[in-house]
């Protein structure tokens, strides 16, 4: 991972103002130029060369290990890698028994970063309801702080099932705060990795407009009320 994650530092040096962000954009716009899609416009030569790592298989399952690698207030944001054995194992636990041949369900992940959970969840309806992957993937919905993340996953699930309408990752990934959403939204099964915080570190709540939240509160705890 190591020369990914260097081949976007370099990428976002020669990018200047873009910073960081911009890079993994086009890191996302390399990966998919190697398989023959389109997913936005690439970055110059000198650019394309600093990312030339991205082009090479499976460079994808890396995309959101580099993005927290790079992120700045990282821990103040409580944002922290979830390992691919916890995802599978949550996923066993709460959807898995959901799901049946012809049974449609609506998944969310109010906190769902570069989408560790949502793309599994997909993979895992397309299996055992047994329709396309891009009809299982609309059935997934993610919500996250971060709209670097966001874009890394509509990627990701775009990049498994192309065929999925941009507009309907769009609608079905936002960037927004997953504690805020619609009294009618409603789904299925709620799954993820809330943000984790220390009761005394800054990014607790001080204030907040939700019913029954007080100061200092961690805002992890507010995902499982």
């Amino acid at each position: 991972m190591r020369e990914l994650r260097d081949g976007v530092v370099e990428a976002a040096r020669v990018l200047g103002g873009g910073g960081v962000p911009a890079a993994l954009g086009f890191a996302c716009a390399e990966i998919a130029d190697a398989r023959g899609v389109l997913w936005g416009q690439r970055g110059s030569e000198e650019v394309c060369d600093a990312l030339a790592a991205w082009r090479e298989p499976g460079a994808e399952q890396h995309l959101g290990a580099v993005h927290e690698s790079l992120m700045t207030g990282r821990k103040e944001a409580g944002a922290f890698y979830t390992p691919a054995f916890l995802v599978e194992q949550l996923l066993e636990e709460t959807l898995v028994p959901l799901l049946s041949p012809g049974q449609r369900v609506r998944v969310l992940d109010p906190a769902c970063g570069t989408g560790a959970f949502l793309l599994p969840a997909a993979r895992r309806i397309a299996q055992t309801v047994g329709v396309p992957l891009a009809d299982a993937i609309a059935c997934v919905h993610g919500v996250d702080l971060d709209p670097v993340a966001v874009e890394i996953a509509r990627f990701l699930l775009w990049l498994e099932g192309p065929s999925v309408p941009r507009t309907v990752l769009d609608a079905n990934l936002v960037v927004g705060d997953g504690l805020a959403l619609a009294p009618d939204a409603s789904y299925d099964v709620v799954v993820g990795n809330p943000p984790v915080l220390n009761q005394l570190r800054t990014a607790t709540v001080r204030e907040s407009s939700v019913e029954g939240v007080g100061p200092y509160t961690d805002t992890s705890a507010l995902f499982l009320l």
